[in-house]
């Protein structure tokens, strides 16, 4: 099991939609990658965080 926390709460609940979107492709791209490993895992979500801004 993954965990990363949230930086506020409001994130954390996901009450944006661009976390609801942020959220649906993360697990889009897990459902497409069922073996991933941690290392996998962790380098996909620090490309997807670089490229939001």
């Amino acid at each position: 099991m993954f965990k990363y926390r949230a930086k506020a709460l409001d994130s954390h609940r996901g009450y944006q939609t661009w976390h609801r979107q942020y959220d649906g492709r993360v697990v889009n791209w897990l459902e497409n990658n069922p073996r991933v490993t941690e290392q996998q895992f962790t380098k996909y979500l620090m490309a997807f965080i670089n490229n939001l801004g």
